[in-house]
C-alpha cells in the first residue's frame, strides 16, 4: 500500500511541475500575457491552500483508501483531456483536474501510515512517501526539457500523463483487493479544528514547517543566480537543482531509522537544522564545479528530510483519527510560507542590489527555524516509547 500510494504521490507531482519549465513556450504558443501563461502551475499552489484543510477532513471522515482514492481517480480523469490541447482552455481543463487531486492525494501520507502500520512503523512509511513527492518534484523538472526538446509539447504532456496511469491502477487494485491491518489506537478522540490545532507542541512544529517551507522555496528561487554570479555555467546549476532534491530523497529514508537509533526525533531535526546552515554557506561561496554539486547535494539530505519528521511527529501528536487533519495544516503553513519567502528574496535583493543579503537572510531563517525547534517538547508518549521509536 505504501508503494503504490508512493507511486501515485510521485506521478502526483510530475504532472504539477512538469509544465515550469515550459512557461515561455506556452506563452508564444497560445499568444498570452506572462500572468495568464504563469496560471497554468499558480493553480496548484493556490489550490492546495485553499483546499488542504477540506481535503484532510474528507479523509479522516471517509478514510484514507476513499479519501486519497478520490484525488488518484481526478488525476487519472485528467489524461483523456491531454489528447488535445490545441487550445489554452484544454490545457487549463486538465490542470485544473489535477489541482483538485493534489491536496486529497498530498495530504494523505499521515492518514496512510496511522491506518496501515504499527505505530514504530510509521515514521518510515512516512519516509518513504516523502522521498516519492520529491522524486516527483525532480522527475518533472529535470525530465521536461529533454523531452520537449526532443519530442515537443503534446507528446511530452501526453506521455507524463500516460505514465501517471499505472501507478492510479496498482492504488486501486491494492487498496481494493488489500485488508487494511487492525492496529490498537490510543489516541482515537476526534477533536474540532481549533482544538487540533492547539494541541500542545503542535503550533510550534507548524510554526517550523512555515519557516522550514519558506527556506527551501526561496533557496531554489536564488540558487542558479547566485551560483551563476560565482562563474558556473549552465549545465552545473541544473546539475546542483537535481542533485539538491536527490539528496533530499536520499535523507528521507535514512531520516527515520536514524531517529530510532538515538531514540529522538528532535534531535535528529537540530542535527538537520545545523547541517542546512553550514551548507547553505558553503554552497553559496563555492566557485567550482565539484564542489558546488557536492554541497547542493549535502544541502539536500539536510533540508528536505525534515518535511517527513515535522510529518511523523504531527501525527503522533494529532493521533490516528485526525492524522489527515493535522498533515493538510502542516501543508497549508508550508505554502503560507513559502509565498511569504519567496515574495521576500526579490525585495530583498532589489533593495541590496547583491545576493549577499539574500544569503543572509537564508541563513537567518534556518537559525530561526532552529531555535524554533528548540522550543518543542516531544510528547510524553512518544518519550515512553522511544525505545521502539
Amino acid at each position: 500500500m505504501a508503494i503504490s500510494y508512493t507511486l501515485a504521490l510521485c506521478a502526483n507531482q510530475v504532472l504539477i511541475t512538469n509544465l515550469i519549465p515550459l512557461l515561455s513556450h506556452l506563452q508564444n504558443l497560445y499568444g498570452l500575457s506572462e500572468i495568464q501563461a504563469s496560471a497554468s502551475v499558480l493553480i496548484f499552489p493556490i489550490f492546495c491552500v485553499a483546499l488542504s484543510i477540506p481535503a484532510g477532513m474528507f479523509i479522516d471522515r471517509f478514510g484514507f483508501r476513499h479519501g486519497t482514492g478520490l484525488g488518484v481517480a481526478l488525476m487519472a480523469l485528467a489524461v483523456p483531456l491531454r489528447l488535445k490541447i490545441e487550445t489554452y482552455s484544454g490545457l487549463m481543463l486538465g490542470q485544473l483536474l489535477i489541482a483538485l487531486a493534489q491536496p486529497l492525494i498530498i495530504n494523505g501520507a499521515a492518514k496512510m501510515a496511522a491506518e496501515w502500520f504499527a505505530e514504530e512503523e510509521r515514521g518510515k512509511a512516512i519516509g518513504l512517501t516523502t522521498a516519492g513527492m520529491f522524486t516527483g518534484l525532480a522527475l518533472g523538472l529535470g525530465l521536461t526539457p529533454i523531452l520537449f526538446e526532443r519530442y515537443g509539447l503534446q507528446a511530452t504532456i501526453l506521455g507524463f500523463a500516460l505514465a501517471s496511469l499505472p501507478p492510479c491502477l496498482l492504488f486501486f487494485l491494492l487498496s481494493g483487493n488489500a485488508e487494511r491491518p487492525q492496529f490498537n489506537q490510543s489516541d482515537s478522540t476526534s477533536r474540532g479544528l481549533l482544538n487540533l490545532f492547539y494541541t500542545p507542541g503542535l503550533p510550534v512544529l507548524l510554526l517550523a514547517a512555515l519557516i522550514g517551507f519558506g527556506l527551501f522555496n526561496a533557496l531554489t528561487l536564488c540558487l542558479e543566480p547566485i551560483l551563476a554570479d560565482n562563474g558556473l555555467n549552465a549545465r552545473t546549476l541544473a546539475a546542483a537543482s537535481t542533485l539538491l532534491i536527490g539528496g533530499g530523497v536520499f535523507g528521507s529514508l535514512l531520516v527515520e531509522p536514524l531517529a530510532r537509533l538515538i531514540n529522538s526525533k528532535k534531535k535528529v531535526l537540530l542535527g538537520c537544522g545545523c547541517g542546512g546552515i553550514c551548507s547553505i554557506w558553503l554552497l553559496f561561496h563555492t566557485h567550482t564545479h565539484v564542489a558546488a554539486l557536492f554541497y547542493a547535494a549535502l544541502l539536500g539530505v539536510f533540508l528536505l528530510p525534515c518535511y517527513a519528521l515535522l510529518l511523523t511527529l504531527c501525527e503522533e501528536l494529532a493521533g490516528a483519527k485526525q492524522a489527515a487533519k493535522a498533515n493538510a495544516l502542516l501543508t497549508v503553513s508550508g505554502n503560507v510560507g513559502s509565498a511569504l519567502a519567496m515574495t521576500a528574496v526579490p525585495l530583498i535583493h532589489s533593495a541590496m542590489g547583491n545576493w549577499t543579503a539574500v544569503i543572509v537572510f537564508l541563513i537567518a531563517l534556518a537559525l530561526l527555524q532552529l531555535m524554533v525547534v528548540i522550543r518543542f517538547k516531544p510528547p510524553v508518549y512518544t518519550q515512553a516509547c522511544a525505545t521502539d521509536r
